[in-house]
């Protein structure tokens, strides 16, 4: 049995995307909102309180998902056994795929391994894991690995 988690650089970068994705959203949900509350409000001062007032609840919302999404990146763990794999993550349910579980799996170089059981399980090995080549390797040997170049 060996248990794995994320590195450092994998938890910085998958920080740094949600963030930019969260970025993405704010500008657009208030330029929305800004637009909409230009052209609705009746008065320059109502369409800047209406914006305001959203950028703040976004910011909070920001905020406090990005502590929950820190929290479940350190958290996560990933256990490989001679016959099964186990997916944790704090706040969310366990995954576990026993070797016969397994239907497909799926390697997109610069991302990792996907891997699908019979039914909705789906175990996804990130390439920031520790220890990456050697479940790889190991997973390898349960089934093959299909490279694909699908963007996720």
């Amino acid at each position: 049995m060996s248990e794995h988690h994320l590195t450092a650089d994998g938890i910085r970068k998958a920080l740094r995307i949600t963030r930019m994705r969260a970025l993405l959203l704010f500008v657009v949900v208030e330029g929305a909102v800004v637009y909409l509350s230009a052209t609705r409000a009746g008065s320059i001062g109502n369409a800047i309180a209406i914006a305001i007032a959203t950028a703040v609840a976004l910011t909070i919302g920001f905020y406090s998902g990005q502590k929950r999404v820190r929290t479940q990146l350190a958290s996560y763990t990933l256990t490989v056994e001679p016959d099964c794999i186990r997916r944790r993550v704090n706040g969310v349910s366990d995954i576990e795929l026993t070797r016969a579980d397994i239907r497909a799996i799926e390697e997109q170089p610069s991302v990792g391994l996907t891997i699908y059981g019979h039914g909705p399980a789906v175990v996804a090995v990130s390439i920031d894991t520790e220890d990456y080549d050697a479940i790889r390797q190991q997973l390898a040997g349960w089934h093959s690995v299909e490279e694909t170049d699908r963007r996720s």
